[in-house]
């Protein structure tokens, strides 16, 4: 079984740039959301609810986006709707495995609010 790279190029590096464009799409929203509301940081249903945009921005922009280069191939919506949350999912999932490498061999806590330093706190005495 031989794997052409030509074809794996043509079909992977759309999907990889998708799957970026999710993940920041999401990362501003993120910033422009707790910015606006520093409140909603604190708030646990805040961090289930960015959970689920990396893949509804994903479902929504391919069932949209007609002239991207994978989309083409998928016949309807519905199928690139399902298409895109799936990209939005390994979008998240590859942010979820970039934190933890960040954390375990930097040692930088990766999800802090805006603003918060990530220096420990002076020593009282």
């Amino acid at each position: 079984m031989t794997i052409d790279l030509a074809a794996l190029s043509d079909n992977v590096l759309p999907m990889v740039a998708f799957c970026i464009g999710i993940y920041f799409f999401t990362a501003i929203v993120r910033g422009i959301v707790e910015a606006r509301w520093p409140a909603v940081c604190k708030n646990t249903s805040w961090k289930k609810i960015l959970r689920t945009l990396p893949p509804l921005f994903g479902g929504v922009a391919a069932a949209v986006m007609y002239k991207y280069p994978f989309l083409c191939t998928l016949p309807s919506w519905g199928t690139r709707f399902i298409y895109g949350c799936f990209g939005g999912g390994i979008a998240s999932f590859a942010y979820l495995i970039f934190k933890a490498v960040i954390q375990k061999y930097f040692g930088v806590k990766v999800e802090k609010g805006l603003g918060e330093s990530d220096s420990p706190p002076p020593n009282q005495e």
